[in-house]
């Protein structure tokens, strides 16, 4: 520490000191005078995960495997994780917890403004579709976010919010979302930037008017030497035809329809399209439900690749809601987040398997009241008719040789020494006072293995 304090790295109360770097960020000249802005507007990629089935599929399946089976707290202060489990549940901070964590996925960013009054704090996602650049410094700290209400800028202080960012390359301002390499403009036409998405929504309507033209395709009718009179008066009797009727005619003509095929050449780069349009959803759940030769082993391994990946977005968000939620919230009621080791933890609490057969040891061995009996038998899944009446005795246990044998080691007396003379045989009588104590201490620990015994059982 002595040595990080000589270097100026390291301030007298121990914390790193808050000097700038001498490495700067590009570009940081432009972004501290017009601001930055995201590759794709975040209003864009919301219209994206509406319109495209596959990206709101894959968004689903991320916020789904990361949220859906919960959270919980622990702590190693009971106190400390009461006011956090009651803080989660007036905040109603799980639903919140979707709409940041769907921000996340689909824009790469999610800005919470943290709302504090006296000691309460509470937490509100922003719209993201209203925020349109970050101001910040040269050495890529921002400044602020501009949020358009309207028309009209709102400048937003980060102090006052938290961002989260999902993917975080290069020190940008904002983060990239899950489908980002499929929003992104990779080529331009004159004024209008086109990505994958919009090459293969444009490829998808493109395909449907061949479909529709197909189905009732155009058609050209010639008549040999007619002039405009009788070609008007054949189109009259066209339309005056019912379906199926059959046409009489003594003028020689000709029928052709105009085939609205797809050019085989165009083929290679639909495959392309779909290829990259796979790849860019980041996960294997289209493949898995669409495609008849994708093999268990693949999908096994698929599904792991997709779990890793959720394991590290899980740990990266309860690092920052625990430093940036729950510690400013224990620290209101005078309470060291370090010090309760306090953690978010995902999924379900283990809760520990309880058989009948030991709901019924526990009740008879007057452990548990019929009330507490009751209600552990429920959580089974075991029907229980509310009129159902206590026994007025709890039912006594048939009589065995190992309880009998447990009923004398208890009712055993404790053997006292002989009085002896102190100074004649005090060597002996202290020797014969030990050996007891361990005789009794044996058939102590005899009498709690069967107990434990019979409670495995």
């Amino acid at each position: 520490m002595r040595i990080l304090e000589a270097l100026g790295l390291r301030n007298k109360v121990g914390l790193l000191c808050e000097k700038n770097p001498s490495a700067l960020i590009s570009g940081s000249h432009y972004g501290s005078i017009i601001g930055v802005t995201p590759a794709v507007s975040f209003s864009k990629l919301y219209e994206y995960y509406k319109m495209d089935q596959g990206v709101q599929a894959a968004v689903n399946t991320f916020r789904d495997n990361i949220l859906g089976q919960g959270f919980y707290i622990t702590s190693d202060d009971a106190n400390a994780q009461k006011i956090i489990e009651q803080w989660n549940e007036k905040a109603d901070f799980e639903n919140k917890l979707w709409d940041i964590v769907g921000d996340m996925l689909i824009t790469g960013n999610s800005l919470v403004e943290k709302v504090t009054g006296g000691n309460t704090i509470d937490v509100v996602p922003v719209d993201m579709k209203t925020i349109t650049k970050a101001i910040r410094d040269d050495y890529g700290k921002v400044t602020q976010f501009i949020q358009q209400i309207d028309g009209k800028d709102n400048k937003l202080d980060p102090k006052n919010f938290i961002h989260f960012k999902l993917f975080n390359v290069a020190k940008e301002a904002f983060g990239i979302g899950l489908f980002h390499s499929l929003a992104v403009p990779y080529h331009k036409f004159e004024i209008y930037q086109r990505s994958l998405l919009d090459d293969i929504l444009q490829l998808r309507a493109d395909y449907a008017n061949i479909v529709h033209k197909r189905s009732s395709p155009r058609s050209v009718v010639t008549y040999e030497n007619a002039d405009e009179a009788e070609i008007l008066l054949e189109i009259q009797k066209h339309k005056n035809m019912k379906q199926g009727e059959t046409m009489f005619t003594n003028k020689k003509f000709e029928y052709q329809e105009l085939d609205a095929g797809v050019d085989a050449r165009f083929m290679p780069y639909a495959e392309f399209l779909e290829v990259s349009y796979e790849i860019g959803q980041q996960t294997p759940s289209a493949k898995l439900t669409t495609s008849a030769g994708f093999t268990e082993a693949s999908a096994k391994v698929a599904k792991e690749l997709l779990e890793d990946r959720i394991t590290a977005i899980q740990r990266k968000l309860a690092k920052i809601i625990e430093k940036n939620i729950y510690s400013p919230i224990l620290a209101a009621n005078n309470i060291d987040i370090q010090k309760v080791n306090l953690k978010l933890q995902w999924g379900l609490p283990d809760q520990p398997e309880v058989t009948l057969a030991q709901v019924r040891f526990l009740y008879e061995m007057g452990l548990l009241s019929w009330e507490e009996a009751r209600v552990v038998i429920g959580k089974s899944g075991v029907p229980l008719d509310k009129k159902t009446q206590p026994p007025t005795t709890p039912p006594q246990q048939k009589s065995r040789p190992e309880d009998r044998d447990l009923e004398a080691e208890k009712e055993e007396p404790f053997e006292e020494p002989e009085e002896i003379e102190p100074k004649e045989e005090e060597k002996k009588a202290k020797k014969r006072i030990s050996r007891q104590r361990e005789r009794v201490l044996k058939k102590q620990s005899e009498v709690l293995d069967k107990l434990s015994k019979r409670l495995d059982k």
